[in-house]
């Protein structure tokens, strides 16, 4: 039974780490213009912050339910202003040619972990996908078997961790074809979408 649990939770963290938002998009060009290691401890940042929310998905369908709702605007306003930011700050960047994992420190590693564990956790509609999630499975967790909840969301966290390992080697064993203007217009694009994303979301939310 927890075996089974712990594949469910596994196979829901590869599910939900999957979808291609702004600051997955991050990740990625991050091993491309900079190296794998940058971009994996950037994805471990986003799989822990979407462990937590899977948590309270879980747990607190209901308050987190709730707590959005009353403050939809004020979240909407900083994880915009967050992410509209970087993605200027992605599309005026330059790559370095040929970087090299070695010239960063374990402090710059963990502020990669710590820029996208901050972005990701700022949204937290992001609990949507986890409720469809959880809900499609049919799990749900209660604080009364500590045992269940601890399986599950060790395999929600594994299944993120297996998802950023292997994507991050992937997109770093063919960087080598990249160019430093192939690069550096990926660059231009990612930032560009994720501007035109958030954008898009703001007009959406004022005019609903």
């Amino acid at each position: 039974m927890l075996m089974y649990l712990l594949l469910e939770g596994i196979l829901i963290g590869v599910l939900a780490s999957m979808p291609l938002g702004p600051v997955n998009i991050l990740v990625i060009q991050r091993t491309i213009s900079r190296s794998r290691k940058e971009g994996f401890f950037s994805g471990l940042g986003v799989a822990l912050s979407d462990t937590l929310y899977a948590g309270f998905a879980a747990f607190s369908v209901g308050f987190i339910l709730q707590f959005i709702k009353e403050y939809d605007l004020l979240f909407l306003i900083t994880i915009s202003t967050l992410l509209f930011l970087l993605g200027l700050i992605i599309f005026f960047s330059k790559p370095k040619a040929n970087a090299n994992s070695a010239e960063l420190s374990k402090s710059s590693y963990l502020k990669r972990f710590a820029s996208t564990f901050l972005l990701t956790v700022s949204n937290p509609l992001i609990i949507f996908l986890h409720l469809a999630l959880f809900t499609g499975f049919g799990v749900a967790l209660n604080v009364n078997n500590p045992a269940q909840a601890i399986v599950v969301l060790g395999g929600f966290m594994l299944g993120a961790v297996i998802w950023w390992f292997s994507i991050t080697g992937i997109i770093s064993r063919f960087r080598n074809l990249f160019s430093t203007k192939i690069c550096l217009w990926f660059n231009r694009i990612s930032g560009s979408v994720i501007i035109l994303l958030i954008t898009c979301s703001l007009i959406y939310f004022f005019l609903d």
